[in-house]
């Protein structure tokens, strides 16, 4: 649960932040699901009924070829999350450094969206991780592998092929996507951008903002001496209640680190806070999870000139630089017009695409279909939410394998081979079938492939990971190693089922 919202006062029952990520994930995996069945009607479309029936659209993709239907999906989804990035993740990667942070770069920092948690998940998790498919993938590759229906001999080199260059322009599309959201950031924050490798004159560092102990913790005077001013701490009481006994004695330990200062002690390395603010290591930490410090707000300005003024008999001769820390949570903003605009779009995208789904699945004949509408799409759309909330709830087992292998992202990996693993038996019980499934019944097994397996597997979280792993390459070949291991665990259960029911 999201640190912004206390549990709900009926333990069974969802908290509000829990609600609100549950609205955009659903609302926004539908979306995905039905971007990417255009997006492969639009590329392979006519490829697969005939230049004739749609002469407008374009023969790039196919399922038996290296270039896979979900490849262009794939590709701007991962283009799409490179756009969301943070400034964060874009200096990590591209090495720059920024003057401010954003949890969404390329965006307005002053926008109320950089606080909207849910929306952010929605994007990312929701609309990425649907738009973008690991177990469709791995089904064409596997299907050309083994040779299964509808074709009569294996084709493993355009197979491999595939893989190679799926992960290749998902990766490209992946930095292309961060680039420009760099481009952007720098656009709407002139100067806040120093490009890599570039000298650039600095302050003096900040202390570490551990809370002053009460004993020796303000010692020691000197020159370029940093007073860390915490001036308010918005995290939520359930937080703070959690060690009352630890927050009093920080508090105690504050004061008196504020009245050795007004006697005229150093305070070096001290921690002005006020009411449970004395946690400032908490409050750090808080910040960072909320994402960039906020500019001074007119109340904390008049509280730093207020206990920058008490304190100014202390400092007189001592260059001091004073930071001004504000933990900001969702609460703090109320309810901004923002916020109100894109959670009244997700309702109203869900529950019209519900809506309309059902429709047409119980009232459209499914023998009469087009690449771009089948009743299988709408079961698809249907069955979406249900494989996104699966995967958004498996990722928090990434990083839970203890000792060496704590890197590896165990959610992921888990969402990916059961996605896999569902196509592949679908794919089998529809090849093997005698008689042959009516038009009716295949709607629901090929909706069960593209909306529940293909949001609960994700390329666009895949390769961001992939490239996490990748920055400690070549001391650490973790990255490739993580890339080799789910494409061979992939295509080995595809061959032991897939392949079993085709060579029987």
């Amino acid at each position: 649960m999201p640190a912004c919202c206390s549990a709900s006062p009926w333990g069974w029952l969802p908290s509000r932040a829990q609600l609100h990520t549950l609205l955009h994930l659903c609302a926004w995996c539908q979306l995905g699901v039905l971007a990417r069945i255009q997006l492969d009607a639009l590329f392979g479309g006519a490829c697969a009924t005939g230049a004739s029936d749609y002469g407008w659209a374009p023969c790039v993709t196919s399922s038996v070829g290296t270039l896979l239907t979900d490849l262009p999906p794939n590709a701007i989804g991962c283009y799409i999350m490179g756009l969301l990035a943070s400034s964060d993740v874009l200096a990590k990667h591209l090495g720059h450094a920024f003057g401010s942070g954003a949890p969404i770069a390329a965006i307005s920092r002053r926008s109320a969206l950089q606080t909207h948690t849910a929306f952010q998940v929605g994007l990312r998790t929701g609309f990425c991780g649907s738009l973008t498919t690991f177990s469709s993938w791995m089904l064409q590759v596997t299907v050309m592998v083994v040779g299964a229906a509808p074709l009569t001999n294996t084709k493993w080199v355009e197979g491999l092929s595939a893989v190679f260059l799926n992960y290749t322009v998902c990766m490209s599309f992946l930095v292309m996507g961060q680039h420009t959201c760099l481009l952007l950031y720098a656009w709407m924050n002139p100067g806040q951008v120093t490009p890599r490798g570039r000298w650039v004159d600095t302050a003096p560092p900040e202390p570490a903002l551990n809370g002053a102990d009460g004993g020796g913790g303000a010692s020691g005077g000197g020159a370029n001496e940093n007073l860390v001013l915490v001036v308010d701490d918005r995290r939520p009481s359930s937080l703070l209640r959690r060690s009352p006994a630890a927050a009093a004695a920080r508090a105690t330990a504050t004061a008196n680190a504020l009245a050795r200062a007004s006697a005229g002690a150093s305070p070096r390395g001290a921690v002005v806070a006020r009411g449970a603010a004395g946690d400032a290591a908490a409050a750090a930490a808080a910040a960072d999870a909320a994402g960039p410090r906020s500019e001074p707000s007119a109340l904390g300005i008049a509280r730093t000139s207020s206990i920058q003024s008490a304190l100014q008999p202390a400092l007189s001769g001592v260059p001091t630089t004073i930071t001004e820390v504000v933990v900001l949570e969702e609460d703090d903003f109320g309810y901004p017009l923002s916020w109100g605009l894109v959670d009244a779009f997700a309702l109203t995208s869900l529950v019209t695409l519900t809506s309309v789904a059902i429709w047409w699945r119980v009232t459209r004949d499914p023998a009469h279909a087009t690449p771009f509408a089948k009743s299988s799409h709408a079961v698809a759309v249907l069955l979406g939410p249900p494989g996104c909330l699966l995967r958004f709830y498996l990722s928090r087992f990434n990083g839970s394998l203890k000792g060496r292998c704590s890197w590896f992202p165990m959610g992921t990996f888990t969402a990916n081979m059961f996605a896999c693993t569902t196509n592949y038996v679908v794919r089998a019980v529809i090849d093997t079938a005698a008689p042959p499934f009516s038009n009716d019944k295949l709607a629901y097994l090929l909706g069960i492939t593209t909306g529940f397996s293909g949001s609960l597997s994700t390329v666009s979280t895949w390769v961001v990971e992939l490239q996490n792993l990748l920055l400690g390459f070549p001391v650490e070949t973790r990255g490739y190693g993580y890339l080799i291991f789910s494409v061979a665990v992939a295509l080995l259960l595809g061959m032991a089922i897939l392949g079993t029911a085709t060579w029987a």
